[in-house]
């Protein structure tokens, strides 16, 4: 599924959306300054009360508004959309804007337009409910703070927010995380959301409902998306839909695996929490990829929950949704015991693994195949291997089917025949056993600073390495994507030790390494790809570049160990080229050993051919001694007629 598409199905259904100006107008006029105040004056004498108390800058109050306090500048709103106020500076006056709310309490009735409300019903307008109905959350924690009394400001009925509440019939929260994705650029660090539990039914979390918080692309062009997202030029909406449906979207489609995260939460503070829900949908967040990301902004929802946590501030630069689950996790009591919900491939891998190699062909047949072509071997099993056999092709041809197969007909009728088959087998199906990897929150932090130096052609010099985020291949995998290698922002400088002059060796701006091993069953293109500043010296005067390199990819794992070849090719922009520019072919190989996460060692060797020169080898090391989540020791070293490298660092990630 394409995100834009996914997002679209989020927006329709999501909460309350932000009003028209023709019904922010009408709105006006039902709570604006004319009709707003008591007659006993009563909602001065609250703005008077709260003024005491210092409302305006409790931790309750900065979480319902989302306020931020940035560098240099003071506190603010991070929602955008203008009905989310009452007060003209409300985004930047959290004084006037409880005032103001205040006051808009204290107006007078209004009569909603239709009762009846559905989890993401889009019909709510601003001028069809009262404040009280449309800030439900401002309303309760007012009511408490100021002790407002009922008789002198009366609460007002809210059908539809009853009606709403009725039927997402909240009892618990549940922190959900999608493993990353890197074969989508917009789910390669992972995806959370919330899941809402039903108190009507415990134990049944697909029966809950998901809150989501997502960009609205305004294009499908991918560059034009990328650069909308890292430039906040998109609006996020937070959407509320059944859980069953983002289970159908990242498990089974996307072969995700989801890890849930119970929040360790009261009734009521479930309850404000949906009550903040039911207030966003009157609001729009300008959306940033790297930091203001569906990750961050759920945080805001248990910082409403939870005041005081101060979550968000963790986040100063960017935020990685791994990142929130470490942060949550360092909230004493707050997260339950985590749990996983595997996805369907590797339901499927796991069932595999269950089957002998006669019995896995016979799977694998099953699902390419007309059942019939393959009925003599498959009864000659027991009952019980026939069960799993079919079990283990039904989820193949659901996946096949998922993936979008050649022909969704033939999948689909291929699927029925075997619902069929399994249903004259009157066994229960085995629950496949699934080893537990360790949970992302045990990932190491994505930063990575390493200081260190080594020699250059006999020529010593010191190095500094910052990366900003994420993995790479000879890193302790503990939570992370096997097999894959995430890299942004990589910096290294280099202090020549003869001639003290600091200067730039490479930035590597992105750097992604997708070596899935290649299956006959799922078969997915391994491939990698690159961006970013380097130097090169490979007999002659060094060479200072652009680079855009990548390539399609062939990948194994025999005995646990990555093998892989990938045919790669370099564009390369700089001034040192005659042509200010050069192409050139450089098919490569390698591997990766890993006995354990303490050792990863990775080798590889490249032909560099450019059509106007000759062949030049180059032969690359690179290994890790990981100290827990956090220190790591790292050598590498790297060849070429004429050139040499060798360098020892040490550092931490943060």
């Amino acid at each position: 599924m394409q995100l834009h598409a996914a997002v679209s199905i989020c927006v329709l259904i999501a909460g309350p959306v932000p009003a028209t100006g023709a019904e922010t107008a009408a709105g006006s006029s039902a709570f604006g300054t004319e009709s707003v105040g008591s007659p006993d004056g009563y909602a001065d004498e609250l703005i008077q009360r709260q003024r005491v108390l210092g409302l305006s800058r409790s931790a309750e109050w900065s979480s319902l508004l989302h306020l931020r306090k940035l560098p240099l500048r003071a506190a603010q709103s991070e929602a955008d959309g203008p009905d989310f106020f009452f007060a003209p500076q409300g985004k930047i006056d959290p004084d006037a804007e409880l005032e103001a709310t205040l006051r808009a309490f204290a107006g007078p009735p209004v009569v909603e337009d239709d009762p009846q409300a559905v989890p993401g019903d889009t019909r709510t307008r601003v001028g069809t409910q009262h404040p009280q109905c449309r800030f439900p959350a401002r309303y309760a924690y007012l009511k408490i703070a100021l002790t407002i009394d009922g008789q002198r400001l009366p609460e007002q009925p809210c059908p539809r927010f009853q009606e709403f509440r009725r039927r997402v019939d909240p009892g618990g929260a549940t922190l959900i995380f999608a493993a990353a994705y890197v074969n989508h650029p917009a789910s390669a660090f992972g995806h959370t959301l919330l899941r809402l539990d039903r108190r009507s039914a415990p134990g049944l979390p697909l029966l809950g409902y998901a809150v989501n918080f997502s960009a609205v692309p305004t294009t499908s062009n991918g560059v034009l998306y990328a650069l909308g997202g890292l430039t906040g030029r998109f609006r996020g909406f937070f959407s509320l839909l059944p859980y069953y449906l983002k289970v159908k979207e990242y498990a089974d489609l996307e072969s995700r695996d989801l890890w849930e995260y119970p929040l360790n939460l009261t009734q009521e503070q479930v309850d404000q929490m949906l009550r903040h829900i039911w207030e966003l949908g009157s609001t729009w967040f300008d959306y940033w990829f790297l930091d203001e990301n569906c990750s961050y902004h759920l945080l805001s929802l248990i910082e409403v929950a939870v005041p005081g946590t101060h979550l968000r501030e963790t986040f100063p630069l960017w935020t990685l949704p791994v990142d929130t689950l470490k942060a949550l996790r360092a909230v004493p009591g707050l997260l339950g015991e985590v749990r996983r919900r595997p996805s369907l491939d590797t339901r499927l891998k796991a069932r595999r693994q269950a089957l002998s190699k006669p019995e896995a062909r016979l799977a694998h047949e099953l699902a390419e195949t007309d059942a019939a072509a393959v009925s003599t071997p498959l009864a000659a099993l027991p009952p019980v291997r026939q069960a799993a056999v079919i079990d283990t092709a039904l989820d193949l041809a659901q996946l096949q089917l998922g993936e979008a197969a050649a022909d969704e007909q033939v999948a689909a009728a291929m699927q029925l025949r075997l619902v069929q088959l399994r249903g004259s087998i009157l066994l229960p199906s085995a629950d496949p056993r699934i080893e537990s990897p360790f949970s992302p929150d045990a990932a190491h932090p994505g930063a990575l600073a390493l200081l260190g130096g080594g020699s250059r052609s006999g020529a010593a010099f010191a190095s500094i390495l910052l990366r900003g985020v994420l993995h790479d291949l000879v890193s302790a995998v503990a939570g992370e994507m096997p097999n894959q290698q995430m890299e942004m922002m990589r910096l290294e400088l280099r202090l020549p030790l003869g001639a003290p002059s600091l200067s730039i060796w490479e930035f590597r701006l992105l750097r992604i390494e997708s070596l899935d091993p290649f299956d006959a069953w799922t078969p997915r293109i391994a491939w990698r790809f690159g961006t970013g500043f380097v130097r090169e010296r490979l007999g002659g005067p060094e060479l200072r570049m652009w680079e855009l390199r990548g390539g399609p990819a062939l990948a194994y794992e025999p005995w646990g160990q990555l093998v892989y070849a990938v045919a790669e090719t370099q564009i390369a922009l700089g001034p040192d080229f005659a042509d200010a520019a050069r192409v050139r072919l450089q098919p490569t190989a390698g591997f990766v050993l890993r006995p354990s996460d303490l050792f990863r060692l990775r080798f590889e060797g490249a032909a560099l051919w450019d059509p106007s020169d000759t062949v030049r080898p180059l032969l690359t090391a690179e290994q890790a001694f990981n100290l827990g989540a956090r220190w790591q020791l790292r050598t590498s070293a790297s060849w070429s007629r004429n050139d040499w490298t060798a360098q020892a660092s040490a550092g931490a990630y943060f």
